[in-house]
């Protein structure tokens, strides 16, 4: 981690802290830029002003917690490129309504969605693949399998 912070740059048009390819820490006016590959393990905590994420589709993994607390999150679409997600990425979103996510993300981590009391999942998955942990949504939103968008 140490490391990693030796090489973090703040990057003023986008508002947003990187290092190489991945997003360190965000804000709520953070625009995500195309470059990255990874949004870091709590990038966005507590972001309670951000509304609208724009994920780049060269993201392919959300570290754990990247968006934990951020109470004003609506609506996402996670890209075609995004391979995994990790343990309580959206926790505490309370008013997440939708969620699509597509048939490239093989890898769900633990209570993804705890705390969403809102939330309608989309996804392209026919079924619940294999390597999505058992606890993924815990609070069994709704979810609406083989959707190829929203």
């Amino acid at each position: 981690m140490c490391m990693t912070l030796l090489h973090t740059q703040y990057i003023g048009k986008t508002h947003c802290f990187v290092s190489e390819d991945i997003l360190v820490l965000g804000f709520d006016n953070t625009i995500i830029p195309d470059n990255i590959t990874q949004i870091g393990g709590g990038a966005f905590n507590c972001c309670k002003f951000l509304k609208k994420v724009n994920i780049p589709k060269g993201v392919t993994n959300i570290g754990d917690l990247a968006f934990w607390g951020c109470v004003g999150l609506c609506n996402v679409v996670i890209p075609r490129s995004v391979q995994k997600i990790g343990n309580l990425v959206f926790w505490d979103c309370k008013n997440l309504q939708s969620i699509f996510i597509p048939d490239s993300v093989l890898e769900m981590g633990n209570s993804v969605f705890a705390g969403c009391v809102k939330l309608a999942i989309y996804c392209q998955h026919k079924e619940k693949p294999k390597d999505w942990h058992d606890e993924w949504n815990p609070l069994n939103c709704q979810v609406s399998w083989g959707v190829d968008n929203i």
